[in-house]
């Protein structure tokens, strides 16, 4: 089931206007109209994200199309690093909501701190440390088991 997801899942080179012309043209109307600063983005390792696809297998095109768009719009991110990418999840397990994201933990503690770290790296050397001093970043862990839930906005 895991390497199903990677497959089914690849990454796409669509600009997010592609993907979601009603959304962009809301987030410019919120910005230019309201004043609005940040954007929060649920669910970034979704396996819908297309970033992790296994092990060392990592796609930075649809979160570099998010936050490019936002910056040019002279806003910033607040990037909530969730769901579990299938590969990785501990078990393969969706949650009840319509996109039906992996919410497990991970099933190895040490390639997810991988895939964070990369991702950190990615931005650093993308958007360098100024620009990213402006965003936040959400850790956001569910443990169906225990019904916890655990969140840190850093």
């Amino acid at each position: 089931a895991r390497e199903d997801a990677a497959t089914r899942h690849a990454p796409t080179a669509a600009a997010p206007e592609q993907h979601a012309s009603t959304h962009v043209a809301a987030w410019r109307t919120a910005r230019r109209e309201l004043g609005l600063e940040m954007v929060r983005f649920h669910g970034l390792l979704d396996d819908d994200m297309s970033v992790s696809l296994g092990p060392g297998i990592h796609s930075w095109l649809n979160i570099d199309s998010l936050v490019d768009f936002l910056i040019g719009q002279n806003m910033r991110s607040v990037l909530e690093l969730s769901f579990m990418p299938s590969w990785m999840a501990s078990n393969v397990t969706t949650s009840g909501m319509q996109y039906h994201p992996n919410n497990n933990p991970p099933a190895n503690f040490t390639a997810w701190g991988e895939l964070i770290g990369a991702l950190a790296e990615h931005l650093v050397e993308r958007y360098g440390v100024e620009e990213m001093s402006e965003w936040y970043f959400e850790v956001w862990v569910s443990c169906i088991r225990s019904s916890c839930f655990f969140c840190i906005l850093l």
